[in-house]
């Protein structure tokens, strides 16, 4: 997954001028200055030791400042141990402050010494030359450990300007804010509601004559004139070093609805996943998938968007038994059931949504459903999804990675509920122009019959209670979702 960039700066040599080092810099793109990049080690025998001992000049105001004796020449071809040992913040693995960062802001800085030498040089009039030099503190760091090394301001004209005299300045004592209250239950509720209905829709507040500020319109996270949105991202496994944030448990009533809905239509069908996230005696966090609710969608044959609305529905829906918003599920037709860049895009901005800021948790999962195998096999194919905060080496997505779930079984299947959310389902399709024709074939299968060997497995029930279940799925089919085709 990762990449490594070399990077070769040619060391500079007696008054080298700053255009010298400005290509090689400016020609890097971000991308590249993120990547893990190699830097080549000096060796010991090779540093120029430090000097012991300093000379006192005095600036123009005549106050004493301390100096290196004789300048020292930087290589800017390599980073000494010294300056890792001096400079620790840009040689810890941070994607910001990476170790190709540092080499090209000293080498900005020491060229521009050479260029203006014996003047004294400030951080300040380096960085107006250069304003992509990043947080000033940084910068301002560096600098001063190029200035304590001698290798810049080296009996320079004028040292520094006279420091002002500090005054004694007592600090407040500390004050902790007060924690705010804890919200009602009726206001947790409206706050709920308001998110999701101005999510994905702005003005979605407006228009239900809500009257305080409109939502922020949403971020996206990638460029999509240079990323594919339909991209496939193969996801990874969590390890032992890598664990995954919680286990999941999906019921397999919910999961009965999610597959039935997939097979009705050849577009992306999608809804919201209802349940609870809890911590067990054990310590550990389990999301439980406890219900669905099928929501509407404006769908293509590559992507879809869910209502605004049905969300808001969903959670009215969702509250009455006494769960929450858990996760959403859709469906990938006729291809795997891989998250494709947007749906990952999508995942992130749900997780962020329903994070919780005191433990960090973000209890929100994505379900993606493949009802129509390229393989032909019978059984639908379901993938878990959660988005971690890992971003791949070219810093095009965040890693999504397979949950760690079981598949729970009702110990008492509803199928009474179960038969009636599905003829809510053949109602809102029956006309839909992209449903399936269940007389037609998928494989050796008719899609009515593969259609109820992929549903027995969530609905455990013995031989004569499945037989009178299949019965009632394949006459629902038969006189209210007729053909598409004759």
């Amino acid at each position: 997954m990762s990449t490594s960039l070399s990077v070769n700066l040619a060391p500079l040599e007696g008054t080298a001028s700053v255009s010298g080092i400005l290509p090689v810099l400016e020609n890097k793109s971000d991308a590249q200055r993120q990547d893990h990049v190699a830097i080549p080690e000096a060796s010991n025998a090779s540093e120029t030791p430090m000097p012991t001992e300093a000379a006192n000049t005095t600036d123009g105001n005549g106050t004493a400042v301390k100096q290196p004796p004789n300048e020292r020449v930087l290589d800017t071809a390599i980073i000494t141990d010294h300056e890792k040992q001096q400079n620790p913040e840009w040689f810890v693995g941070r994607t910001a402050r990476s170790p190709e960062r540092y080499m090209e802001l000293r080498n900005i800085i020491y060229a521009y010494w050479l260029d203006h030498k014996p003047q004294y040089i400030n951080k300040t009039m380096v960085r107006r030359s250069f304003p992509k030099c990043g947080d000033v503190n940084a910068f301002g760091r560096i600098h001063d450990y190029l200035e304590r090394a001698g290798y810049i301001n080296v009996n320079c004209v004028q040292a520094t300007r006279a420091a002002a005299p500090k005054r004694h300045r007592t600090p407040a004592p500390y004050k902790p804010r007060e924690p705010r209250p804890p919200l009602s239950p009726d206001a947790r509720k409206r706050r709920d509601k308001h998110k999701l209905a101005t999510w994905d829709d702005p003005d979605l507040s407006q228009r239900q004559g809500d009257s305080r500020r409109k939502r922020e319109v949403r971020r996206r996270f990638y460029n999509y004139d240079e990323v594919n949105p339909y991209q496939l991202i193969e996801m990874e496994e969590y390890t032992v070093n890598n664990p995954a944030p919680f286990q999941v448990v999906a019921k397999t009533d919910a999961l009965a609805m999610v597959d039935f809905h997939a097979h009705l239509v050849m577009t992306e069908i999608m809804g919201l996943l209802g349940g609870t996230f809890q911590v067990n005696d054990h310590g550990e966090k389990i999301l439980t998938v406890e219900c669905v609710y099928p929501c509407n969608s404006v769908s293509t044959d590559i992507q879809c968007e869910m209502e605004g609305q049905s969300k808001v529905d969903a959670l009215a829906a969702f509250e009455k038994k006494g769960f929450k918003i858990v996760g959403w599920y859709h469906s990938h037709p006729e291809f795997q059931p891989t998250p494709s860049i947007q749906d990952i895009e999508t995942q992130m901005s749900y997780q962020t949504l329903f994070r919780d800021h005191g433990t960090g948790d973000e209890p929100f999962i994505g379900i993606i459903i493949n009802p129509y195998q390229a393989t032909k096999e019978p059984v639908s194919w379901i993938s878990y999804v959660h988005i971690s905060n890992l971003v791949d080496a070219t810093m095009t997505y965040r890693i999504p990675f397979i949950c760690q779930h079981r598949v729970e079984n009702n110990a008492n299947p509803d199928t009474a509920s179960m038969l009636k959310g599905f003829s809510d389902l053949v109602e809102r399709y029956r006309d839909h122009q992209e449903k399936v024709d269940t007389a037609s074939r998928h494989g050796a299968w008719r899609k009515a019959d593969k259609m109820c060997v992929s549903l027995k497995q969530f609905v455990p029930v013995d031989a004569d209670a499945w037989q009178t279940f299949v019965t009632q799925v394949s006459d629902l089919l038969q006189s209210r979702f007729s053909v598409l085709y004759d």
